[in-house]
């Protein structure tokens, strides 16, 4: 793991808040980075396992380049992961409409499930539930591939040391 802190999804309310006016387009958002995922100890009552996935992208503010952290709760059903509750994404960041202005709560749950879509989350869960979430692997920051999906490709920021 090297010198990075493993950060918890429950975290990010103890953040600072970033003000950020997402780009129309997605392709000139900012790359996400994997920064870890947890499973939880004990399984659904329907036997499942469950637990939350935490990434960051570096974004430029007028203050300079800040964090922007997104987490959300996810759970193993039978073939597929999925999201545990699509209204639940947590985020530090205030999103900024294309008016100016900061958004309201509905603009802002789709925003936040933009930064989901725009990750190869699915992928890096599974990963970590194959390696046993005990390997350095579930908490290395992973790229987005180019060819993951046409509407997903990010365009890679300068990076900053982590703060």
């Amino acid at each position: 793991r090297g010198s990075e802190m493993h950060v918890q999804a429950w975290m990010i309310g103890s953040v600072p808040q970033v003000t950020w006016a997402p780009p129309k387009e997605v392709s000139r958002w900012p790359l996400f980075h994997h920064l870890g995922t947890n499973l939880r100890p004990d399984r659904r009552e329907s036997g499942e396992l469950h637990g939350d996935t935490i990434w960051e992208a570096i974004i430029d503010t007028e203050d300079g380049a800040e964090r922007l952290l997104a987490a959300w709760e996810w759970i193993q059903l039978p073939g597929v992961l999925a999201i545990s509750d699509p209204n639940a994404v947590m985020c530090n960041a205030q999103f900024v409409g294309a008016d100016g202005e900061l958004v309201g709560p509905l603009q802002e749950a789709v925003f936040a499930n933009m930064i989901l879509h725009a990750t190869p989350w699915q992928r890096v869960v599974a990963d970590s539930i194959q390696d046993g979430f005990g390997s350095p692997a579930s908490a290395t920051r992973l790229s987005v591939p180019e060819g993951l999906h046409p509407m997903r490709r990010l365009r890679a920021q300068p990076r900053v040391p982590a703060m």
